[in-house]
């Protein structure tokens, strides 16, 4: 191993060292974590749907049976059509 690749070694441990001291994740627990709490939201979304479909419902309206979801692309979206 040469002196960089030590050297390059210890700023790698030292900086593991810092994110477990500040509570920060590691770059593959944050991976993780991001995709657990975009599967939540989605969760989250689709129930809060289907409880104002049958709200909906109950009061008479017609409800869709089936919704189109694009999250994201907002941005994309209005530049499009502007």
């Amino acid at each position: 191993m040469t002196l960089w690749q030590a050297q390059l070694k210890n700023v790698e441990k030292e900086h593991l060292h810092i994110q477990a001291r500040e509570g920060m994740p590691s770059p593959h627990v944050a991976d993780k974590i991001a995709k657990y709490e975009a599967h939540i939201e989605r969760t989250l979304y689709r129930a809060m749907h289907e409880l104002e479909a049958m709200q909906e419902r109950r009061l008479g309206k017609p409800a869709p049976l089936a919704r189109l979801e694009v999250h994201g692309m907002e941005q994309f979206v209005l530049e499009f059509l502007w």
